[in-house]
């Protein structure tokens, strides 16, 4: 019965803020994991960032300029990200919250790469459809879980034990 669970299920396991700082993190991580990769993925982390600039600069910009765009935007849509699913994500077992970061770095992956990725100009929607990419989506939803797990880990050790009604 819901009512005997030891889980308050209003209660956000992170505050906003926490959930920002997190994917902030999870922003970072999916370019270092993009970077390890190499030569496996269709466009290096800076090519890749210049590109997402490429969007959202005039045309004659250089370089330097798209590729700090890029990375102010890949940064903003992550943080915004992290705060959508600090405001979502329940207190649960640890379990469903790997479940549920999992979860949302893949669908993340979906709607903003196979869905939307077909939108943009073919070298960038290649390279965000590819398996580098959707690993990094992954690494990103699991860093917001592991947040969200050692944060539940906290209140839980903070909470007195459940005393069971009859």
């Amino acid at each position: 019965m819901i009512s005997d669970s030891p889980y308050d299920s209003a209660e956000l396991v992170l505050a906003p803020w926490q959930g920002m700082a997190a994917a902030a993190a999870g922003g970072w991580l999916m370019l270092a994991l993009l970077q390890l990769v190499g030569p496996a993925a269709p466009l290096s982390p800076a090519d890749l960032l210049r590109q997402i600039g490429a969007l959202v600069t005039p045309a004659g910009a250089a370089a330097d300029v798209r590729l700090a765009a890029g990375l102010a935007l890949h940064l903003a849509v992550a943080v915004a990200l992290g705060l959508l699913y600090a405001l979502s994500q329940r207190l649960i077992p640890d379990r469903g919250l790997i479940g549920v970061g999992l979860l949302f770095g893949f669908v993340v992956w979906v709607v903003g790469s196979v869905i939307l990725g077909r939108l943009w100009p073919e070298p960038l929607g290649a390279a965000l459809r590819s398996w580098p990419w959707l690993a990094a989506h992954l690494a990103f939803g699991l860093t917001l879980a592991a947040v969200a797990v050692a944060q539940a880990g906290r209140r839980r050790a903070q909470k007195r034990p459940a005393v069971v009604r009859d």
